[in-house]
């Protein structure tokens, strides 16, 4: 199984400027990677309040897994 790297905000920065893009296209680049982060985190928070987790990934992962199994349930 490979290893997937994670790559720092100098990283993709020096990627993206070897790639030629310009200081405005890179900014604008980590710009919306931000604004997708926080879209995330904001609904991975109200998930986890929605469903009493307490912010526990591995609580919040078996309470989504069974309301989709109640879901395929009622399909049928």
């Amino acid at each position: 199984m490979s290893e997937k790297k994670e790559k720092t905000i100098k990283e993709l920065c020096r990627e993206w400027k070897e790639q030629g893009l310009s200081y405005k296209k890179r900014y604008k680049r980590l710009r919306l990677q931000l604004e997708v982060l926080e879209e995330i985190n904001q609904a991975y928070e109200n998930a986890s309040e929605a469903y009493g987790c307490d912010g526990d990934p591995m609580k919040l992962a078996g309470a989504l897994w069974y309301e989709s199994l109640q879901f395929e349930d009622e399909e049928e």
